[in-house]
C-alpha cells in the first residue's frame, strides 16, 4: 500500500502536499469552527441516518467484532475493528465536525456488515445483543411506514416536493416488505429477517435514487432554479439582483451564482449580485447568515425604482412579504410574480418589474 501510495503524494509536490495535507485536512479537522457547535457525539447520532437502514445491525456488529479481537485468527477483524472505532473517536475530538467526514468510515462498516452475515447465516455463529437487534428491526418497520406517509408532506411544506413524489405502488411495495419483517422479527425467525433486510434496503436505495431525489432536483435544485432563471432574465447575461437580503443559502446558491453566471460581477456592481463576493469564506457566510435586510449585498427601496426606471425592467430575487409590501406603496412600476423557489426554511420569489411608460 505504501509503495503505491507515497510515489503518487511525492511526485504532486511540496505545494500540494502543504495544501492537502495541512490546510485542507489538518486546520479543518483541528481548527475548524464546528457548523451548529456540534457535541462530541455528533457522529454517533448522524451515522443512524447515513447508514439507514443497515444502522439497526451496527450494534450487533461491533459486539461481534469485539468478541472475536483475541483471537489469532481472526486478525482481519480485528483490523476493522480498529479502523472504525479510531476513526470515530479520533473525530469526534475534532473542533471540526461536518457529515460528510463520515465518508472514510464506510469502507470498513460495509466489510464489517459482510462479516457479520458471513458468521451469523454462513458460520452459525450465535447473534449478539439478538433482543436489542429484534427491537431495532422492528422499529425499522415502524419508521419505514411512518416514513412513507409523513415523508412527502414534509418534502411539500419545506422544499415544494409534490406529494405523490412516491408513487402508489412504491409505497403499497414498501409497505408490504416492512409488514413482512415485522412479522419475521415478532415470529423470532431473526435469521430470515436479516435476509429480508437486504430487500428492505434494495427498496429504500431504489426509492430514494429513483422517486425522492429526483423530485426535490424538480423542486428545489440549485441548478434548476439557476437555469430557470436565467431563462427569464431580460438576456442571459445580466446580473443576478436580489432585493435586500434574507437567510440565502449558503452552499450550492452560491456556487451556481458565483462560478457558473457567465459574467461574473466586479467591484462596483457587486452590491446588487447574489455571490458578489469573488472569494467565500468562513467570516464571510457567517455574517451572511446573520443578517436579514443588508443594504450592501442588496438594493434599497430608493435604489430599486432609480434601477427600473433606468433598465425599464428588470428581473429581481425577493422574499413574498418584500413582493406583497412593493405591490402596495410603489405605482412606479408593474410587478409581475415569475416563479416562486423554495430554499431550505425560506421561500423566494423571482419577479419582473416594469417601468409603467414601458407597458
Amino acid at each position: 500500500f505504501l509503495s503505491m501510495v507515497v510515489p503518487y503524494y511525492w511526485a504532486l509536490g511540496p505545494e500540494f502536499l502543504e495544501n492537502f495535507f495541512l490546510k485542507e485536512s489538518l486546520d479543518r479537522v483541528l481548527f475548524e469552527p464546528t457548523v451548529g457547535n456540534q457535541p462530541f457525539f455528533y457522529y454517533l447520532l448522524v451515522m443512524w441516518f447515513d447508514f439507514f437502514p443497515w444502522s439497526v445491525l451496527l450494534p450487533s456488529m461491533l459486539v461481534l467484532l469485539w468478541s472475536a479481537r483475541l483471537s489469532s485468527e481472526n486478525s482481519k477483524e480485528l483490523f476493522l475493528l480498529v479502523w472504525i472505532l479510531t476513526y470515530f473517536v479520533a473525530f469526534s475530538f475534532a473542533s471540526g465536525k461536518t457529515e460528510r467526514y463520515l465518508l472514510p468510515v464506510v469502507p470498513p462498516i460495509g466489510l464489517a456488515l459482510g462479516f457479520f452475515y458471513q458468521s451469523v447465516l454462513v458460520d452459525g455463529k450465535k447473534i449478539p445483543c439478538e433482543l436489542l437487534l429484534k427491537v431495532l428491526l422492528g422499529s425499522l418497520c415502524v419508521l419505514i411506514v411512518l416514513g412513507l406517509i409523513a415523508g412527502p408532506l414534509i418534502l411539500e411544506e419545506k422544499m415544494g416536493v409534490s406529494i405523490d413524489v412516491l408513487p402508489l405502488f412504491y409505497t403499497v411495495g414498501m409497505t408490504g416488505l416492512s409488514g413482512w419483517l415485522f412479522w419475521q422479527v415478532a415470529s423470532a425467525r431473526t435469521h430470515t429477517a436479516l435476509n429480508s433486510l437486504g430487500f428492505v434496503a434494495v427498496g429504500w436505495m431504489l426509492g430514494i435514487l429513483g422517486f425522492l431525489l429526483p423530485g426535490v432536483d424538480a423542486a428545489a435544485s440549485p441548478r434548476t432554479m439557476f437555469q430557470e432563471t436565467r431563462a427569464l432574465l431580460p438576456d442571459p447575461d445580466d446580473p443576478i439582483r436580489a432585493f435586500q437580503h434574507w437567510h440565502w443559502r449558503g452552499d450550492e446558491d452560491l456556487y451556481y451564482w458565483q462560478y457558473r453566471h457567465p459574467r461574473l460581477p466586479d467591484e462596483k456592481s457587486g452590491a446588487n449580485i447574489i455571490g458578489g463576493q469573488k472569494k467565500i469564506d468562513h467570516a464571510w457566510l457567517k455574517t451572511l447568515a446573520n443578517i436579514t435586510c443588508l443594504s450592501v449585498l442588496g438594493l434599497s427601496s430608493k435604489e430599486l425604482a432609480q434601477l427600473v426606471d433606468q433598465k425599464g425592467q428588470i428581473v429581481i430575487f425577493m422574499t413574498p412579504k418584500q413582493f406583497t409590501q412593493l405591490g402596495r406603496g410603489n405605482p412606479a412600476f408593474k410587478l409581475e410574480r415569475l416563479r416562486d423557489f423554495d430554499r431550505g426554511k425560506h421561500r423566494v420569489v423571482l419577479v419582473r418589474l416594469v417601468r409603467l411608460r414601458e407597458i
